[in-house]
């Protein structure tokens, strides 16, 4: 089943810009395409034009594989107006992530995070991680301004909405 269509994990807020993903998975290619639509829940990617990027992380453990990629999305998002839809294609040899992301260009708020911590290890046949992303931007929040509740915090019920949106 493509990862676009499973329920996939989804972002918890843990503070005023921090978010966590919570990832349990039966390889590293699926961490990295849950991680992948984990991301496309952040970003309103419905309009635009279709395009495929590629990714590629420098060889490294799990854990730093799981950082690059994440950060690699995350930059898509923020400097190429890239908003990823799914991870069509994932190739591990030496160590490094190959993969093509197909998604949108004009998202309409790009997405600001970048991974503070990441843990991705395998045990018992499962992977199992944690990523720990914070917005780069210094918000009105987190200098102590309520935060405006009618507009919902920014990471609704697992929809997740971007960070940096500023009033």
């Amino acid at each position: 089943m493509p990862a676009a269509e499973r329920a996939g994990p989804a972002w918890r807020r843990v503070g005023p810009s921090t978010i966590e993903l919570r990832l349990a998975a039966a390889s590293l290619e699926e961490a990295l395409a849950d991680t992948a639509l984990a991301v496309a829940r952040l970003l309103d990617g419905d309009e635009g034009e279709p395009e495929r990027l590629p990714v590629f992380v420098p060889p490294g453990d799990p854990s730093q594989l799981l950082a690059g990629f994440a950060d690699d999305l995350f930059y898509l998002a923020a400097v190429e107006a890239f908003a990823v839809g799914r991870l069509e294609r994932v190739d591990l040899r030496d160590g490094a992530v190959r993969a093509a992301a197909t998604g949108r260009r004009g998202t309409r708020q790009p997405l600001r995070l970048q991974v503070r911590r990441a843990s991705l290890s395998q045990a018992g046949g499962r992977w199992t991680g944690v990523l720990l992303a914070a917005s780069t931007e210094r918000r009105r929040e987190a200098r102590g301004a309520p935060f405006d509740e009618a507009r919902g915090t920014p990471f609704d019920e697992g929809r997740g909405t971007p960070l940096d949106e500023d009033s």
